[in-house]
């Protein structure tokens, strides 16, 4: 998706009103306690960037947990939107992309990235992306995240770049189509790519058929390396 095509769907959405509710498996993860997974100790005060945030349903989420919160998104319009409605709130929002993130080294204690991670600029990797998320972690901090199946219905008559990239050709809503995006089919696959930056990865999956739209992916945490 071009940062044009999200600023369409962005505009709509703020028009809307503040009505936003936070992604389900973020609050699983965030807030539960599971067999292969818990954060325990609370956010209060902990850094957090929300990257890709889209219309920021994630920021009450995070700010009623105490976290400090900070945000990327890649066009200034869709920045510009998120601060004029959350004005009342501590957030530095800024502009970049998964593989360009405008903070410095190890400057957050997380990096959600809820549906978003795998968004590819041309010529960038999901390594990269990787890469540059590991970069502002602090060691041990934490990637929340979420990458399509290639069961997904996104990936449906997209053209495959190599065995995880694909250019989306057929998307229902015509907002992604021509868009770069990273899937994995094999969760050891994804495993083996996060273990390049990230230790100690739990990973979860979802696959819900809705009214005729197949929704696949993986979701997990992982900790950058110490």
């Amino acid at each position: 998706m071009t940062g044009e095509q999200f600023s369409t769907l962005y505009r709509q959405w703020a028009a809307r009103g503040n009505h936003l509710y936070p992604s389900e498996f973020v609050v699983r993860t965030l807030l539960g306690t599971y067999p292969r997974h818990t954060f325990g100790g609370g956010w209060e005060g902990r850094a957090v960037l929300d990257l890709g945030f889209g219309d920021g349903r994630n920021f009450p989420l995070l700010l009623n947990a105490g976290a400090r919160v900070a945000g990327v998104e890649v066009a200034e319009d869709i920045v510009a939107l998120a601060r004029e409605r959350f004005a009342d709130a501590p957030v530095d929002l800024r502009v970049g992309t998964n593989a360009r993130i405008p903070f410095d080294d190890q400057a957050f204690d997380a990096v959600l990235a809820c549906h978003s991670c795998y968004y590819l600029e041309v010529d960038d990797r999901f390594d990269d992306n990787l890469a540059e998320i590991a970069r502002v972690l602090r060691p041990g901090g934490h990637l929340i995240f979420s990458v399509p199946h290639t069961d997904n219905f996104i990936f449906r008559d997209a053209k495959a770049i190599d065995r995880h990239t694909f250019k989306i050709a057929a998307d229902p809503y015509a907002s992604r189509n021509g868009t770069r995006l990273a899937g994995f089919a094999d969760r050891g696959d994804l495993e083996l790519a996060l273990y390049r930056h990230f230790a100690n990865v739990r990973l979860g999956f979802q696959d819900d058929d809705f009214y005729g739209i197949r929704v696949a992916f993986h979701f997990g945490v992982a900790q950058r390396r110490v």
